[in-house]
């Protein structure tokens, strides 16, 4: 793993239901890393679904971590586990534009409903917002949205997808791009 010893920074495009924000908090606290997560969501989901959403108890874990997360003030960094730092937004605009991630989660609504969201420009944003060995995920497979990312740079593999989805995407940053 290499973010072992290290603190890693997140920043999530479409922060939905939370349910990466709530794996990622999982995972900082069962493996000691420090994250840092960053997570814009302009269309936050309603009360009644967060309380419907069942991820708790899937992941059997508390029900109140999974609602502090989408309670948290928005543009306020939270920390909310020895190793979880949060924060949200409703844009980009809002994130301090010097920030590197080391990783992005891509998921807004899809290339269909959004199409906006899933052009060589945004993407060219994306990898300028990350750091030198940087990595974009999404779920998003569609050839136009592949075609987009290897434009502007991105290396790219395909990995096998969670239940329902065949496969997803690993977006690298070009490593030979790295300074010698």
């Amino acid at each position: 793993n290499r973010y072992q010893h290290h603190t890693v920074s997140i920043l999530e495009i479409g922060f939905g239901t939370g349910l990466n924000a709530l794996l990622s908090l999982l995972y900082s606290a069962e493996h000691h890393i420090s994250i840092h997560y960053h997570t814009i969501e302009p269309e936050p989901i309603c009360v009644d679904l967060i309380t419907r959403i069942n991820y708790p108890k899937q992941l059997q874990t508390s029900p109140a971590l999974f609602k502090q997360l989408h309670d948290c003030s928005w543009q306020t960094n939270h920390h909310l586990s020895p190793h979880f730092y949060f924060s949200k937004y409703h844009s980009i605009q809002e994130i301090d534009h010097h920030k590197r991630f080391d990783i992005i989660f891509y998921d807004p609504f899809c290339p269909n409903t959004a199409p906006q969201l899933w052009t060589e420009t945004a993407f060219s944003q994306m990898y300028s917002l990350l750091t030198q060995t940087g990595i974009l995920v999404t779920y998003s497979s569609k050839g136009s949205v592949k075609r987009a990312l290897k434009a502007v740079g991105f290396q790219l593999e395909r990995l096998s997808g969670p239940p329902g989805k065949r496969h997803i995407i690993r977006a690298n940053k070009d490593l030979n791009d790295l300074p010698r």
